[in-house]
């Protein structure tokens, strides 16, 4: 029985379930107190909690019921290095050593005789001058006739591994650990390998056991801290990058781990420095430009982060995640065919990259089932294996291929599987900065409060608020506005969320309602309008005609009274059970956990839609209501009316832009969207009535809602 729990605490942890894992480990303790498997897992789930203290202790005991174990004793001396008793930590090392359980059995054995020498060093030279098939063919050789020797199977493994060959260099750089478990340079290569194949856990076994003897070696502090923002623990991963840093200062590939580490942990201008230290430590250096661009793309400079993007394949070309990140930019600006050229290049260069496959598959069609990448897909989830994240990626794009396969209870199945990775990944949704704006803003929306300030705000109505909730049919309505040449599609920019958050006292998804009490019953008329003046100037300096239809702008029109009274706004809405289902089965970044869980994803429908009707009642704006269904079914009539609604002349060519990407439009799924004119689908429509039976808890979760209007003045 113990061994059965004790196999389910090793997955967990690996999985990075740490309370589940610990849990299990209590339990075979509580039976067996003497335990030392369940020791050790205990601390190794006290280290990945940033405990090396108690890691250490744990560890001890582990070694009093298992002395023999020499994992033991080299899990305590990393602990101990990392509690900050690195002399401790030699002292066990020396103990083990003396011991004999990390002694003569764990060196090098006996040397090659003299012509066997000779090959190996014609193998290395070959492989120094790029001569790899003859290197890999003399080493072939050697290792069926010498597999006992450490120098063989350490050379085959580094030559394979310099080719990338990863896999097949993993069971050669095994052997020669095996053979001299005191070599780092060995352990060091084999924690890359497995590394690039993603096999996290034992990548980072490696690592450690090389700091655990060499705890000052900088180079291996930083891949661990690779490895560990992979794992999403960042907070030891950043540990592990500044390490490295206190060892080399001149690390630029440190400063980037430790970027990474810091944009994990919300930190996004602390990471931005450091990728600016790594660029001018290497002006010339393509991480850096990648990672800058990726926390532009973060803010919302889509345009900046393209660029970066840009300037790092220039400076090494074949880069596979940053071509497919310029993918995602592409698809932010609107530019699908450049965006699925990036992707299929991206898949070309790296086959088993799972989220680029996902990618791929969103804008194209799945039409076999025995499609390699699909087969390879299922067997990479299935296996158990995988990081949360590459989980989450995996159920997704399983979803999407067995939707296009018409196999709908699967296809829901692996959606499923893929949300419930996500709610583990990125945690619960937190809906307190809605429900707080929405508590004050309707306080506030009363016709006496308005009437007061008519005269507020900036009477220029040149930007057009197109709102709703994601997938409620806002990138349509809006390629039916800008057919129009004289207004710019701005499409999801922040410009609007990020002028009104700076006027919340917002930190994170958490406000001052005092602060914004103070701020609109203290506004006075004058410095309404500089306030417009000043979300114009920043943003739209000329004053031109464009669309906005980030979700977020949606509760903070409760501003555009006092602000820009006679901006226009079109309201989206759409049938509940297709508006859910299509966000259940998008793949949203963070920042939209609401969409992994039915019920808060009905919750927070609920709540889009308690702003539009508190918007309706209450607003002086001009405004209008369409449905996603009408925009599909008579995008004539539902054009004309909206150009009417904004006081501009229709023209039958603005339908035009519904007449492009037909194919593109033919392969995306319901949950897809590219932010770009293209061709209309009323197939969407009704397609949840399939899955009715699967979406009870979206409507239990829209009606428990109840919505209370509150008064302050």
């Amino acid at each position: 029985m113990s061994t059965e729990k004790l196999a389910r605490a090793h997955n967990l942890l690996e999985q990075g379930k740490l309370s589940e894992a610990e849990t299990q480990y209590r339990e075979i303790l509580a039976l067996e107190p003497g335990h030392a498997s369940a020791h050790h897992g205990l601390a190794r789930v006290a280290l990945a909690s940033d405990q090396p203290a108690a890691a250490a202790e744990l560890l001890q005991k582990a070694l009093h019921a298992e002395p023999g174990n020499p994992d033991h004793w080299l899990a305590l001396a990393r602990a101990l290095t990392l509690a900050g008793f690195p002399d401790d930590a030699g002292k066990v090392l020396a103990e083990g050593q003396a011991a004999g359980v990390l002694g003569d059995d764990s060196g090098p054995k006996a040397e090659l005789p003299h012509h066997a020498k000779k090959e190996l060093a014609d193998a290395n030279k070959a492989a120094s001058r790029g001569q790899f098939r003859r290197a890999e063919k003399i080493m072939a050789d050697l290792v069926r006739r010498w597999p006992e020797h450490f120098e063989v199977q350490q050379l085959l493994g580094k030559i394979l591994a310099r080719q990338q060959k990863h896999r097949e260099a993993i069971e050669p750089l095994y052997e020669a650990h095996k053979l001299d478990r005191k070599n780092t340079e060995v352990l060091a290569i084999l924690g890359s390998c497995l590394q690039s194949l993603r096999q996290l856990g034992d990548a980072r076994k490696c690592f450690e056991q090389v700091l655990a003897m060499e705890p000052d070696n900088a180079g291996v502090h930083n891949q661990l801290a690779s490895v560990l923002h992979s794992l999403n623990e960042d907070q030891s991963a950043l540990e592990h990058a500044e390490r490295a840093l206190a060892i080399k200062p001149d690390f630029p590939s440190a400063l980037i781990n430790k970027g990474n580490a810091l944009r994990g942990l919300k930190r996004t201008d602390a990471a931005r420095e450091a990728y600016q230290q790594a660029r001018h430590l290497q002006p010339d250096y393509f991480a850096a430009e990648a990672n800058l661009g990726t926390v532009d793309r973060d803010d919302g400079h889509t345009l900046s982060a393209r660029d970066h993007y840009k300037r790092s394949l220039e400076l090494k070309p074949d880069q596979p995640d940053i071509l497919h990140n310029l993918g995602s930019v592409h698809m932010d600006l609107g530019e699908p065919e450049e965006a699925l050229a990036c992707y299929r290049e991206a898949a070309r260069l790296a086959p088993h990259r799972i989220e680029t496959l996902e990618a791929v598959g969103d804008l194209t069609t799945w039409a076999d089932a025995e499609d390699k990448h699909l087969q390879a897909l299922t067997e990479a989830l299935d296996a158990g294996h995988l990081p949360l994240q590459e989980q989450v990626f995996a159920g997704f794009a399983l979803g999407k291929a067995l939707l296009d396969l018409g196999e709908e209870d699967a296809a829901f199945q692996r959606y499923q599987q893929a949300n419930l990775c996500a709610r583990k990944l990125y945690g619960k949704h937190q809906p307190e900065l809605a429900i707080g704006l929405l508590k004050v803003f309707g306080g506030f929306m009363k016709p006496g409060f308005l009437e007061k300030r008519k005269d507020f705000g900036d009477t220029d109505a040149c930007e057009i608020f197109v709102m709703g909730f994601s997938r409620s049919g806002k990138s349509l309505v809006e390629s039916l506005i800008t057919g129009d040449p004289d207004i710019t599609p701005c499409r999801e920019q922040r410009d609007f969320m990020v002028f009104g958050h700076s006027r919340l006292g917002a930190e994170k998804n958490k406000f001052s309602s005092r602060h914004l009490i103070n701020y609109i019953r203290e506004l006075e008329a004058d410095e309404s309008r500089r306030e417009a003046a000043r979300y114009l100037d920043q943003y739209n300096p000329e004053r031109m005609p464009r669309t906005l239809t980030n979700p977020g702008n949606l509760p903070l029109l409760g501003f555009l009274p006092l602000w820009m009274p006679k901006t226009p706004i079109i309201f989206c809405r759409r049938d509940l059970m297709d508006l859910g289902l299509s966000c259940y089965f998008k793949r949203y970044a963070q920042g939209h956990e609401y969409s992994y869980d039915l019920a808060a994803l009905g919750q927070e429908i609920r709540l889009n839609d308690a702003f539009i009707d508190l918007w309706l009642e209450y607003l002086p704006n001009p405004m209008l209501e369409v449905h996603y269904e009408d925009v599909v079914r008579q995008p004539e009539q539902t054009a004309r009316t909206i150009h009417e609604f904004l006081g501009r002349e229709w023209k039958p060519e603005y339908l035009d832009v519904l007449d492009t990407r037909q194919d593109l439009a033919a392969a995306l799924g319901p949950a897809g969207s590219v932010d770009a004119p293209m061709a209309l689908r009323d197939d969407f429509i009704g397609f949840s009535k399939p899955f009715h039976h699967r979406l009870e808890p979206l409507v239990k979760g829209y009606e428990s809602i109840n919505i209370k209007k509150t008064s302050d003045e």
